[in-house]
């Protein structure tokens, strides 16, 4: 019997990347699945791309806006009237609006913490009644290693961080009453953003990992079915990273013993094509210089190990 049978599962951004990569590997342990999604055109090809790889004729698109509360009820009211009482809630609903914190606006801030925040939090609040009636429920929340700290992502780092909070939070509130409440927070992971990144970063990335290679959509999907798995009702308010965080502990040490890192700084125009090497430091350095490579700002900040030295004004 599959692991999932009979379970109903929404799953939130689950048109594309991470959340479809979750979707699918519940639609193959025999769940019924909702993929909430702003992009109802998008998520509708996803789930019938599942339908048809599983054979599953139990999943659904709904267009949802996780920023709304409204909306999120609204798909949690559609997903019961298709299949029955939602057991399983995954927040996978994201976005990054990359800014230097000394420029960034009151909406670059708010967008960021309307979708990763308050989208989790309407997510929430959505099913736990139901799951708290029923004594039964388990919720998955998707964070990110860069809560953190990151360059260029204050916000997200702060709203990610909220997750993490929020998880520990409602898994006290909730914990005696059959709900657990997780977390997963994934490092560098080949998505469509990574694949934006121009191919010398995709390789310098590869290398930086003790395991050769960048995370992928399906290894964070494996660490989601982990917190669903009935063998896991122990476990509650924890946050399972996804990601080689050796690679990140060897980078620094290398800096530690004199080998330069990297800094990108901006030209006048506003573009960041300058990527050279500097002293531990932090002071740009004079040899070893790269090959430039034409990059954005949000592009280089994602990597977290890049300073970013902005133009002068």
């Amino acid at each position: 019997m599959k692991r999932l049978a009979g379970k109903v599962a929404i799953v939130t951004g689950a048109g594309r990347g991470i959340g479809a990569a979750i979707a699918l590997a519940f639609a193959r342990e025999g769940a019924s699945v909702v993929l909430a999604e702003l992009d109802v055109g998008t998520a509708r090809e996803t789930a019938a791309r599942i339908a048809d790889e599983t054979g599953s004729q139990n999943v659904l698109a709904v267009e949802t806006d996780v920023t709304q509360s409204v909306s999120v009820q609204r798909a949690v009211a559609q997903a019961e009237q298709a299949f029955g009482p939602v057991d399983t809630l995954v927040n996978n609903a994201g976005i990054n609006v990359f800014r230097d914190p000394l420029t960034m606006t009151d909406d670059d801030w708010r967008r960021c913490f309307a979708v990763d925040l308050d989208g989790v939090w309407n997510g929430c609040r959505a099913v736990l009644p139901g799951m708290v009636e029923r004594g039964d429920g388990r919720i998955v929340n998707i964070s990110s290693r860069a809560w953190l700290g990151g360059f260029g992502q204050a916000n997200y780092s702060a709203a990610k961080g909220g997750v993490v909070s929020l998880t520990r939070s409602l898994a006290i509130e909730f914990a005696a009453k059959g709900v657990t409440v997780n977390a997963v927070a994934p490092g560098i992971v080949d998505t469509p953003l990574f694949r934006n990144f121009a191919p010398a970063v995709q390789d310098k990335l590869k290398a930086s990992v003790p395991v050769r290679r960048i995370g992928t959509a399906d290894d964070i999907a494996l660490a989601v079915e982990f917190f669903l798995d009935p063998a896991a009702s122990y476990v509650t308010g924890q946050t399972l990273y996804v990601l080689s965080l050796a690679g990140f502990t060897a980078e620094r040490r290398e800096i530690q013993r004199g080998i330069d890192f990297l800094v990108a700084t901006q030209k006048p125009d506003g573009s960041w094509p300058m990527i050279s090497r500097s002293t531990p430091n932090g002071e740009p350095g004079s040899s070893k210089l790269l090959t430039p490579i034409t990059c954005t700002a949000s592009s280089w900040s994602t990597l977290g190990l890049v300073r970013l030295v902005p133009k002068k004004p």
